[in-house]
């Protein structure tokens, strides 16, 4: 404890910041025993100042760069805080942040190691769990990005009130830290709405890797004054790829099936971009399929996102997909009674993953209303009636049915000859059917 009490004592010295509690003593009483005078702080911590104040989304954020900057400059003097949290976050009587407390901070540049790994298992233990990156539970080697992602998890709960993980002990905790996503903060404690660039800001800063997160405190303060003057951020919000990626790692089950249905989607869009270069009407055709591509596209992440089969308790990880593409398509039935052309446009993919999977009883039904549905919204001579016809084709064709098959291949080729340049390849699709 009085080499803990030293080591305080050399960090505190090189931190002469406004937004962090000054050192303005230190020594031995007359009994021997250590002593630090520092600046005391007459407030509250950063969370009840806030509610306390009713702030809105644009004064927490303000409240919020004042600590960046404070672990920025500790950052330039060659300190991490380590133990970043609400309650060494104090705000004074003028709406000042100052941070306090860097006790188990660690220097960078500390060349005793034998004493540093010393410092390093204590300051471990004294670490507040909620608030502490993945590889400081871990125990990893600590970077600037560690005091980020703490940093990021208080601005999480100052705008929604909560924090992003929580677990009924320890080790629950731990593992959701360690392996869950962290949901979306969309509302915020006075009822704000809080928009997709700000959650883009606050879920890159406690991404899973250091190297996934800003590069620095600093960086974090910068993105969050380029929101508040409605500049472009550098934190976007995740494309349709890497929330695939994330998809993937949680869903082992589901994962096949979704990434068949979104490169279904990937592959028509860039044929609809394709088609955009060639002609003026073709650009408008162009425009409108990108628009409905993304659309879909996050309505399947949502669909295959949620996993019926799983309730608080447990999980089914041995459901068959087509136990999977069944329930999906109920619930795509129900979300999509209000948008015919997205529903019609699901049925058709619906159809095809039935027929993929060789269930060509459950494809049937799906690849109707996909047909009549495009007839109904389109009429007969559009893109999309060409595809459904295409597809019910291909389902009457396994099923032995070829006249019929013929019938809505010619019908499909028809519509793509009049519609499509000469070499498109869903032309030649159509032809070779």
């Amino acid at each position: 404890m009085r080499e803990r009490f030293r080591h305080e004592q050399r960090i505190h010295a090189r931190l002469n910041h406004p937004h962090i509690a000054r050192l303005l003593d230190a020594g031995l009483s007359a009994n021997n025993k250590p002593y630090l005078v520092m600046q005391y702080v007459d407030g509250t911590s950063i969370i009840e100042f806030a509610n306390n104040q009713n702030y809105d989304i644009k004064q927490r954020l303000q409240l919020i760069t004042q600590v960046c900057d404070a672990i920025a400059f500790a950052h330039t003097q060659l300190i991490l805080h380590r133990d970043i949290k609400p309650s060494n976050i104090m705000v004074d009587q003028n709406g000042q942040a100052i941070l306090l407390d860097f006790g188990i901070a660690k220097l960078l540049d500390d060349n005793d190691e034998i004493a540093q790994q010393q410092l390093t298992r204590e300051g471990d233990m004294l670490m507040t769990l909620s608030y502490a990156s993945p590889e400081q539970i871990r125990g990893d080697e600590l970077g600037t990005g560690s005091d980020v992602y703490s940093l990021g998890v208080v601005l999480y709960e100052l705008l929604s009130g909560h924090r992003p993980f929580y677990g009924k002990g320890d080790y629950q905790l731990s593992d959701a830290i360690l392996n869950q996503q962290a949901p979306r903060p969309t509302q915020s404690t006075n009822g704000q709405k809080i928009s997709r660039d700000l959650q883009a800001i606050v879920i890159r800063a406690i991404e899973k890797e250091p190297l996934d997160r800003y590069p620095s405190a600093a960086a974090l303060g910068t993105d969050i004054r380029r929101y508040l003057n409605h500049e472009v951020i550098v934190a976007r919000p995740l494309s349709i790829f890497k929330r695939i990626t994330k998809f993937w790692r949680r869903n082992p089950v589901a994962a096949p099936l979704g990434t068949l249905a979104i490169t279904g989607i990937i592959i028509s869009l860039v044929a609809a971009l394709w088609q955009a270069h060639k002609a003026e009407q073709q650009r408008n055709i162009a425009n409108s399929e990108r628009d409905r591509a993304e659309q879909v596209a996050d309505l399947l992440l949502d669909l295959f996102d949620r996993d019926p089969f799983a309730d608080d308790q447990a999980r089914r990880d041995d459901i068959t997909l087509r136990e999977f593409l069944t329930s999906r398509s109920k619930n795509m039935e129900n979300q999509l009674a209000e948008q015919p052309a997205l529903q019609a446009k699901l049925y058709n993919l619906f159809a095809n993953l039935y027929t993929n999977l060789g269930q060509l009883k459950q494809a049937e039904p799906m690849a109707i209303k996909a047909i009549d549905a495009q007839r109904k919204i389109h009429g007969n001579m559009h893109l999309d009636v060409a595809r459904s016809a295409n597809t019910l084709g291909t389902i009457r064709q396994y099923q032995a049915r070829f006249d019929e098959a013929e019938t809505f291949f010619k019908e499909a080729l028809t519509i793509r000859t009049e519609l499509l340049p000469e070499s498109h390849p869903s032309l030649a699709n159509s032809i070779n059917n």
